[in-house]
């Protein structure tokens, strides 16, 4: 699990801060809180996450408070009195303050079909292209396959959207030839498209 490494004990709460956090003065004695006894004996954590919202998407108790991890595995979700029990001399005591901790989404697939005609496809290679450079590279294309006209689309595949999000969308680029430029590297998959049967006369 990542974690805001500025959220740390460094800037919040610290390790012996929070140890102290459950306990109660009394006469002027400093009374600890009491430990679990499911936790005794418990190993000590690497790290621990306190005081944050943290979505377990465990529908028997699908909101915690605190995180301890060990050798990169999740060993506790629970409340923060809890969690103390994973706190030793080397941990990292990490105060979300409010913030909300969750599970990595880990999504690996693969799009063999798509994947195999993008490699005979022309390509932007993703490259940061201003408006000009863009038009001129979809000239190029537009050029080198001017046998496919006029029924054939021209498909262009990698364009970098996210480089010109504040780009408005330019006239049709070709007045014969229906055009499609297309990205999956933003979070959403867009593209331009141009149609010759729009295209000015």
């Amino acid at each position: 699990m990542r974690t805001d490494r500025s959220l740390s004990s460094h800037g919040g709460v610290s390790r012996r801060q929070f140890l102290r956090g459950g306990a109660a003065a009394a006469g002027g004695l400093v009374v600890a809180s009491t430990v679990p006894a499911w936790a005794r004996g418990t190993k000590a954590a690497d790290t621990v996450l306190v005081n944050g919202e943290v979505w377990t998407v465990d529908a028997s108790m699908p909101w915690a408070s605190a995180v301890a991890i060990r050798n990169g595995r999740i060993v506790f979700v629970g409340k923060d009195d809890d969690a103390r029990a994973f706190v030793g001399a080397g941990t990292e005591v990490i105060n979300l303050r409010g913030r909300m901790a969750m599970p990595g989404i880990h999504d690996g697939h693969i799009h063999p079909l798509s994947g195999g005609r993008t490699l005979t496809a022309a390509s932007l290679n993703y490259a940061q292209l201003t408006l000009p450079q863009f038009l001129d590279r979809i000239a190029g294309f537009l050029a080198a396959t001017v046998d496919q006209e006029p029924d054939t689309w021209l498909t262009v595949g990698q364009w970098d959207a996210i480089a010109m999000t504040k780009v408005a969308m330019p006239p049709a680029v070709s007045r014969v030839r229906s055009c499609w430029a297309a990205t999956r590297r933003s979070a959403v998959q867009s593209g331009w498209m141009w149609s010759s049967r729009r295209a000015p006369p």
